[in-house]
């Protein structure tokens, strides 16, 4: 028996996030397999971070929470410190069963 859940298949899901290097018509850097991936995935063009540094907006999206929520404005901020049983995206994820990777910088 397989304890595999009956019912439609659920859809793969990747989820890359790339900073700005190129994606929005700078010619910065040159990653043609992101590129590719870009074009035949969803592609937000007109994305907008809420601070000037990526730690903000780095846990808003693994959160859905405002810096202001959050309070993690810098990479010495830990939002756990402020918000210790919020949920990330990763672990909503692996609720629903899925496994769940990440790499980062």
């Amino acid at each position: 028996m397989s304890s595999r859940p009956t019912g439609p298949p659920r859809p793969n899901v990747l989820l890359l996030i790339v900073d700005d290097l190129g994606m929005s018509g700078m010619q910065s850097a040159s990653m043609p397999n992101v590129h590719s991936l870009a074009r035949r995935g969803a592609f937000f063009h007109d994305a907008h971070a809420q601070m000037p540094n990526c730690a903000p907006s780095r846990v808003t999206l693994m959160l859905g929470l405002r810096p202001d929520t959050h309070r993690a404005y810098g990479l010495a901020d830990h939002f756990r410190d402020t918000l210790p049983a919020a949920t990330t995206l990763p672990q909503r994820f692996k609720q629903a069963g899925y496994l769940a990777l990440s790499y980062g910088k």
